[in-house]
Parts: C-alpha cells; sequence; structure tokens
C-alpha cells in the first residue's frame, strides 16, 4: 500500500508539464480570461509567437508561462497528485466490495445456491442504476422539449 501512495504523489517538477496538464492549464487561463478579463501576457506572447510550431503550440507555451507567473502549474500537478491517490482509494475499495458482494452472495460453499439469484443480487445493483439513469436522461429530455 505505501508504493500504491508513493506512485499516486509522485510530483514532476513544475517545468515539467505534459501535453494534458498544458492543454488543462490553456482552458483554465480561458475561463479565468473570460471572467476577469485579459491579463497582462505581453512577454508570454512575445516568447510564444518565438517559440516553433503550429497555433496550438504556441497557445500551449503561453498557458504554461502564464501558469508559472500565477502558480497554475504548481495547483494542476498537486491536484493531479492527489486525484491519483484517490483513483487507487476508489479502485481499491470497488475491488474489495466487490470481492466481498461475491462472497457474501455465493456464501461458504455448504449448500446449494441458486445461479439465478446470485446474478440478480451482484448484477441487481446496477441495472437499478442503469434504469434511474435511463429515467433521468429522459425526463431531462422533456424538460427541454
Amino acid at each position: 500500500m505505501p508504493i500504491l501512495v508513493a506512485i499516486a504523489l509522485s510530483v514532476r517538477p513544475s517545468h515539467c508539464v505534459d501535453g494534458f496538464e498544458a492543454r488543462w492549464l490553456a482552458e483554465a487561463l480561458r475561463v479565468r480570461e473570460q471572467v476577469d478579463g485579459r491579463v497582462d501576457d505581453a512577454e508570454a506572447v512575445a516568447d510564444a509567437r518565438r517559440h516553433p510550431g503550429d497555433g496550438e503550440a504556441r497557445i500551449l507555451r503561453r498557458a504554461v508561462l502564464l501558469g508559472r507567473t500565477d502558480n497554475l502549474v504548481e495547483a494542476v500537478s498537486n491536484w493531479s497528485g492527489r486525484a491519483r491517490l484517490v483513483l487507487v482509494v476508489l479502485a481499491l475499495l470497488a475491488a474489495f466490495g466487490g470481492f466481498g458482494a461475491a462472497l457474501a452472495v455465493v456464501g461458504d460453499g455448504g449448500r446449494p445456491v441458486n445461479v439465478v439469484w446470485v446474478l440478480g443480487a451482484l448484477l441487481g445493483v446496477h441495472l437499478l442504476s442503469l434504469l434511474l439513469w435511463c429515467v433521468g436522461f429522459v425526463m431531462a429530455g422533456r424538460d427541454r422539449g
């Protein structure tokens, strides 16, 4: 378990921004500029224009440069580490919960098990959630129409 936590919390240095995080920063800056107005980005735009690549690469370069000045790169990196930790914990909870549910339905092996009841117990919650999702989907469509 400590190894999984160490992997989940591994945070790259702030100067390493991969494609997903750069796009995330670009979207965060777009929303921020939409709400607060344009930021002072003359240096970032000049550096992005000197940077080789297409328009997307220049936009991402501007986002990373502005994200470093506003500490958004560190915030995204910290959030990603926490999200990985939550993902690992939820995956372990799902695995143990599924194993426990299957063990409770199948029993100890001392008595015969009705296969229909076992499948109904294991898949019933999923079927119920699917039906609730479908009802919600239909109701949302009815509200729009």
